[in-house]
């Protein structure tokens, strides 16, 4: 988290596209770093053919 924090310095959205798993690690990891949920956009996806 202390390293990510001052990424987002200034952030007014953030966006996150990967498996379900990834997004909702991003997603956590960006909510305990500071970010409000609702600047928050995810895009997951599963497994394919």
């Amino acid at each position: 988290m202390d390293e990510v924090a001052p990424l987002l310095a200034g952030a007014e959205v953030a966006y996150v596209c990967g498996s379900s798993r990834f997004a909702e690690f991003a997603e956590d990891l960006l909510i305990a770093s500071g970010l409000s949920p609702e600047a928050i956009r995810v895009e997951r996806f599963g497994v394919t053919g």
